[in-house]
C-alpha cells in the first residue's frame, strides 16, 4: 500500500501529463489535456456518510476531443492514514461482542476508475436584462468502477470489494453551475439521484488578486435493494439461537446533502492550492433494528447509518493542477 501511495503522490507532484504532452501525437491527440490533484481530508465521505477517518486523495484525469464532444478517463485513489474506530456503541448493544469489528487502518481504502463522454446539447439564450452570456447545456454519460482495498469483508462501511456504476447527467456553465445526475450501482442494486450548484467569487485580499472563494452545495437521494451488496456470506451465526442462517438482501434508502466553502489561491496559470470546510448530513437514522432472531432480518451489521452521527463537519484541501 505504501508503494501505491508513493506512486500516486509522484504522479501528482511531477505531473504525468507533462510527459504525455511531449509525445508527437497527431489528429485528435494533439488536443489531449489532463488535470490532477493531491489532497488531504480529515474525514473520508461517500454518498452522505463517513466511510473512514483522515485520507490522502490523489488522482489524474485525461481528456481528448472526440466527434462533437470530449472523451475522458480518470483514476483516483483514497488512502486512509489512521485506523477507524469499532462499530458504534448502539450497534454493539444488539450485535454482541462476537460481531464487533476490529480497528482497521484501511477503512474506506479504495481506487475509483471512470470512463465517460461529455458533449454539448444546446445553447440556451438568456434575456438581455439578465446581463449574462448564453448558457451551454451539456450531457455527461459514463461508467465508474470502485475497487475496495480493505482487507476484511466485514468492514462496517462496505462489505463488497468492488462496485460497478453507470451514470448520466445534465449540467450547464451558467450562473450557479446547476447539474443533475442519475446513477445506478449494479452490485448494490442502488439508484441514486444527485443535484448540485456552485459559485466561485474572486477576492481581493490584502492586495492579492489571485484569490477566490468557491462555494458548492449538493442534495441527493438513494434507494438500494441490496444495500449489503452481492457478496453476502452464505451463512451467518445467530448468537441468540446458536444457529446459522442465510442473510437476505437489506433494502435501504435515505436523503443526504452537503455544502462546502474553499479558499483558492492560484499558484500559477496551471496550478492552485485549496483549503476549506465541509458539512454533510443524512436522514438514514441510527439502527435498522435486529428484527426477529433466527431470520434474515436479524442480519448482523444491519444498522443503517454506518457513518455514526447524522451530521458531520470536516476540513480538506490540496493542490490541483492542469496541463
Amino acid at each position: 500500500m505504501k508503494k501505491l501511495i508513493a506512486t500516486f503522490a509522484a504522479i501528482a507532484a511531477l505531473g504525468l501529463g507533462s510527459a504525455v504532452a511531449n509525445f508527437d501525437l497527431g489528429g485528435w491527440f494533439c488536443d489531449l489535456s489532463a488535470q490532477g490533484k493531491i489532497g488531504f481530508e480529515t474525514e473520508n465521505h461517500m454518498y452522505g456518510k463517513k466511510v473512514g477517518k483522515e485520507v490522502v486523495i490523489s488522482g489524474l484525469e485525461v481528456t481528448m476531443p472526440l466527434c462533437d464532444g470530449n472523451l475522458y478517463t480518470g483514476i483516483t485513489g483514497f488512502f486512509p492514514t489512521s485506523p477507524l474506530a469499532t462499530v458504534s456503541s448502539e450497534a454493539s448493544q444488539f450485535l454482541g461482542t462476537a460481531f464487533l469489528v476490529k480497528p482497521q487502518s484501511d477503512a474506506g481504502n479504495r481506487i475509483e476508475y471512470k470512463l465517460g463522454y461529455m458533449m454539448d446539447l444546446a445553447c440556451l439564450p438568456t434575456p438581455e436584462c439578465f446581463c449574462m452570456d448564453n448558457i451551454q447545456l451539456s450531457l455527461d454519460v459514463g461508467y465508474k468502477y470502485y475497487w475496495w482495498l480493505q482487507n476484511q469483508q466485514d468492514n462496517p462501511f462496505n462489505r463488497v470489494n468492488r462496485n460497478n456504476e453507470i451514470y448520466a447527467g445534465l449540467l450547464t456553465d451558467g450562473f450557479l453551475r446547476p447539474a443533475l445526475y442519475a446513477f445506478y450501482d449494479f452490485n448494490l442494486e442502488q439508484f441514486r439521484l444527485e443535484g448540485s450548484i456552485g459559485y466561485t467569487y474572486p477576492l481581493c485580499f490584502c492586495g492579492i488578486d489571485n484569490v477566490a472563494i468557491d462555494l458548492n452545495a449538493y442534495l441527493g437521494w438513494l434507494n438500494a435493494d441490496a444495500y449489503n451488496g452481492d457478496q453476502r456470506p452464505a451463512s451467518v451465526f445467530n448468537p441468540v439461537t446458536g444457529t446459522f442462517f442465510a442473510p437476505g438482501k437489506q433494502k435501504n434508502g435515505y436523503t443526504y446533502g452537503g455544502i462546502s466553502a474553499d479558499i483558492i489561491y492560484s499558484l500559477n496559470e496551471c496550478a492552485d492550492f485549496r483549503l476549506g470546510v465541509r458539512r454533510e448530513a443524512n436522514n438514514d437514522g441510527k439502527l435498522n433494528g435486529p428484527g426477529t432472531p433466527g431470520t434474515a432480518e436479524f442480519a448482523p451489521l444491519s444498522y443503517q447509518n454506518q457513518g455514526g452521527t447524522e451530521s458531520r463537519i470536516w476540513w480538506g484541501g490540496g493542490v490541483y493542477f492542469g496541463f
